[in-house]
């Protein structure tokens, strides 16, 4: 039996609780409340928590904690509501005082970091407010797959070849590299956005080319938005999303939203109040991994709401280009969301410039200024080469060989959609993405259903956990894929059903949700 508890204040305290525990009187336990055999009690302020010796000692049975019988998944609330026991992620203290104790390594999920004790504790806080259970399905989405699976789990283009992604021939032998990218590039990005998106922006003071558009996101949040305060995320969203903002040291708060016929709606009532609490809204328009597209009414209401709450919205709008119901509209086309709002953009996944690593963060000068300041001391901007495919790209680029593009795309997307249904599956019809998000059934988990796919028929998708709390349950499969292997894998999913069992099916999570 031991106890971790809080450290002692100062050394004179922690001398004399050395000196109690050696020489003082051992005192009388409580009879009328004694702690269950074999409990270690884990002190957090007033409150003790007892986890058993069992779950410390048995790594399996301590990452068994998605049972309702187990005294770790009652220690999270997050979740403590669902019937399902999903995975869920501890609370930061908690984490925090196992790895302080020695335990860090017995986390759910801490192997995906590391499997020794001491490289666990040696973490900064920034590291342990990540979600450890996720870090495995992002490795796993990034690493290629054997030749004869059929990757539907990617988050970029395959078999569609963007005309004008070229290498440069050489670079120039003296560059003096800029932290918020070199002028040549910024202006071609200040003439494209304004030809292709109606967004007008000046190349000198309103844009700063980054390192992808996970950096101009980053960029944002360390710039202005301070540890502790809150950000509104959209349920679902983006993985990455939620991993920055609890990086970050922000809090995460959800908006629940639904699909309606390739619309991302959502109640304003509930957004109003919750963005008065926010410091930040961050998202991803078109959605992901749903498709939803946020339409130009919605978008003028959200900013309307924004000024009056004093937040800042957070545009991701690397999906842009990827856009098939209408004609899309760029957040910074509309004269209020330009001035009140961040964009992040990138061409990495629509134009298939992903080995690239180049984005570009867009806004008024007063919001991109503390972002650029940020920018240059950390010096840390997107690489010269880079910057040079990205210009030639822009060069060569032409919209007439791009609609080409998206016709493919598009008949990809209808195809899909009607041999999903065809297989019984329910999937939200996308407007914008690359991706269907579906729901599979209620006696069977997402990542089941990912595994057996991936093992029997070599088909790779991805798993919801991750994209937010109503994630689990769902399955992202991408349709950005050459037809022949889309074909091919629907063909093998349509055959994985077949020999399903029926009863081992039961409703659909959204036909009952």
């Amino acid at each position: 039996m031991f106890c971790m508890a809080s450290p002692c204040r100062n050394l004179e305290s922690r001398d004399e609780c050395r000196s109690a525990s050696r020489t003082g009187p051992r005192k009388k336990r409580n009879k009328t409340n004694p702690p269950p055999s074999g409990v270690i009690a884990v002190t957090q302020g007033a409150g003790v928590f007892h986890l058993t010796k069992d779950l410390v000692h048995n790594r399996q049975s301590f990452s068994r904690w998605s049972s309702p019988e187990s005294p770790l998944w009652l220690l999270s609330g997050r979740f403590a509501n669902n019937p399902r026991g999903w995975p869920v992620d501890f609370p930061f203290w908690l984490k925090k005082m196992l790895v302080d104790a020695g335990l860090g390594h017995w986390l759910p999920g801490s192997e995906n970091i590391s499997s020794s004790a001491h490289t666990i504790a040696q973490c900064s806080n920034r590291v342990l407010t990540a979600p450890f259970s996720c870090l495995n399905n992002m490795e796993e989405s990034d690493t290629p797959p054997a030749p004869d699976f059929l990757n539907l789990a990617g988050g970029y283009l395959q078999g569609f070849s963007p005309p004008g992604a070229s290498l440069p021939r050489s670079l120039p032998e003296a560059v003096c590299q800029l932290p918020e990218g070199s002028p040549g590039l910024r202006e071609e990005l200040s003439r494209y956005m304004a030809s292709e998106n109606q967004a007008v922006y000046s190349s000198e003071k309103e844009i700063a080319v980054t390192n992808g558009a996970t950096q101009a996101i980053q960029l944002a949040l360390d710039s202005l938005v301070n540890p502790g305060e809150q950000v509104m995320l959209p349920d679902p969203c983006p993985a990455l999303h939620e991993h920055l903002v609890r990086c970050h040291g922000a809090r995460p708060i959800w908006l629940q939203t639904r699909q309606e016929e390739g619309n991302l709606c959502f109640s304003l009532k509930e957004f109003s109040s919750q963005l008065k609490k926010c410091r930040m809204a961050l998202f991803a328009n078109p959605g992901n991994p749903c498709g939803g597209v946020i339409r130009t009414p919605r978008l003028q209401e959200m900013t309307s709401l924004a000024r009056k709450a004093n937040a800042i919205i957070l545009w991701d709008c690397t999906l842009h280009e990827l856009q098939f119901d209408g004609p899309p509209v760029h957040p910074g086309s509309l004269e209020d969301c330009r001035n009140y709002s961040l964009i992040a953009n990138s061409l990495s996944v629509s134009h298939g410039l992903s080995p690239t690593r180049v984005g570009w963060l867009t806004g008024p000068e007063f919001l991109l200024s503390p972002c650029k300041a940020l920018l240059k001391i950390q010096r840390n901007g997107a690489s010269e080469l880079g910057q040079r495919i990205l210009l030639d790209h822009l060069h060569s680029w032409s919209r007439a060989d791009w609609n080409r593009t998206l016709e493919r795309l598009d008949q990809n997307r209808h195809q899909a959609y009607q041999r999903l249904c065809g297989m019984g599956l329910d999937p939200f019809w996308p407007a914008g993405g690359i991706w269907f998000w579906l729901p599979v059934w209620r006696r069977q988990s997402a990542e089941d259903f990912c595994q057996q796919l991936s093992q029997g028929y070599q088909v790779l998708l991805r798993p919801g956990e991750g994209f937010g709390p109503s994630g689990p349950g769902y399955v992202r499969l991408s349709f950005g894929v050459e037809e022949g292997r889309l074909d091919e894998a629907l063909r093998r999913m349509e055959l994985y059903l077949e020999n399903k069992p029926f009863e081992a099916r039961g409703p659909l999570l959204r036909a009952v949700a």
